[in-house]
């Protein structure tokens, strides 16, 4: 496998990862904080939050108001801020512009391995970024329809 690949391919994992716990993310607020309901109009699906009664002393009644739930709760969201990955890996075949590598367990011990020259480790680290620009802009601008 060259470099290249190996690095693509972690950070492709990591990038579905976090794809995935954003997903989960949106689901479970969902899910916890909002009840699905039919729109009488159309057959689209709306949520309506879920709400608690509050009954709220007043001077001359007691006023009773409606509360999201949504909103009486903290909540935490799960990131990734960055990933480190530490590989031993074995030199197979190095060239001007290109190595191909192969995965080596720490312990295996066997005839290609033997050469210290060719084996040893690599981390490679991802970190997460702000987004860019043109990104953040058309995320405030949906943000703002809200």
């Amino acid at each position: 496998m060259k470099i290249e690949n190996l690095i693509n391919s972690v950070g492709k994992a990591i990038q579905d990862s976090y794809k995935n716990i954003e997903i989960n993310s949106v689901s479970n607020f969902f899910n916890n904080y909002f009840d699905e309901v039919a729109d009488e109009n159309s057959n689209d699906v709306i949520y309506k939050p879920k709400t608690v009664e509050i009954k709220l002393p007043s001077s001359d009644d007691s006023k009773v108001i409606l509360a999201p739930v949504a909103t009486l709760v903290k909540h935490n969201h799960m990131n990734i801020k960055y990933v480190k990955v530490n590989l031993n890996i074995n030199v197979t075949d190095e060239k001007e512009d290109e190595i191909e590598i192969t995965s080596q367990h720490p312990k295996e011990k066997n005839s290609d391995t033997e050469n210290k020259d060719n084996a040893g480790g690599i981390e490679i680290m991802f970190k997460c970024q702000d987004s860019p620009e043109g990104v953040s802009r058309i995320e405030t601008h949906l943000n703002s329809i809200l």
